[in-house]
């Protein structure tokens, strides 16, 4: 009920989740993907990965992956965790983002309910690139052959998705050859799909 003593108390205090998440972004050290296609699966590799090469993770992702949870922190305690969120455009709280680093998986006009024209959606984008320490875009990335054989099994899109996540990893320091070593564990499951039938 809108008269609800709490309802009126947070009437003009409350923010989104898009916006909250922003914030929070802004003040880690944090990874945020973000893209048309594929944010769920990178996010999540991008977390998994840095877990297993022995950071410490925060993640908040839009979907699960078998035992892999939507959040959570693991890792040693006494290091400074690292952020890892999944971006969503769809509100135009991307724009919001300034995150340490920013992957874009690709940008195809979507969510025409919000932004009105190709332009709108494209500046959203834009806005989270230029506010953002580094920025990694997923499609201007080449293949490593270090990685071939642990990714072999993966159809193309999702070995883009694990060469970004690599990529990450990458720049905050890790050798290829530790991440080619912990690679196939990190893609052993895709994320559980939103139309998913389970038999």
């Amino acid at each position: 009920r809108f008269d609800n003593p709490e309802m009126v108390a947070a009437k003009g205090r409350l923010v989104s989740r898009g916006e909250a998440l922003a914030k929070i972004v802004g003040e880690a050290d944090s990874v945020a993907v973000c893209g048309s296609h594929g944010k769920t699966t990178t996010s999540t590799f991008t977390a998994k990965l840095l877990l297993c090469l022995g950071e410490r993770v925060e993640w908040a992702i839009g979907g699960e992956t078998g035992r892999f949870p939507v959040a959570g922190i693991a890792g040693p305690a006494d290091r400074r965790p690292v952020l890892v969120v999944e971006a969503d455009e769809s509100d135009g709280t991307l724009a919001l983002y300034h995150a340490a680093t920013l992957v874009v998986t690709n940008c195809e006009y979507d969510h025409p309910d919000h932004f009105k024209t190709p332009d709108d959606y494209f500046a959203c984008y834009d806005a989270a690139r230029r506010q953002s320490g580094c920025v990694i875009e997923s499609t201007s990335l080449s293949p490593l052959a270090e990685l071939e054989g642990a990714l072999s099994a993966l159809a193309p899109h999702n070995r883009a998705n694990a060469r970004a996540a690599a990529e990450v990893a990458i720049r905050r320091g890790h050798s290829i050859q530790d991440i080619a070593s912990v690679m196939p564990k990190v893609v052993a499951e895709l994320p559980d799909r939103r139309f998913q039938i389970l038999r």
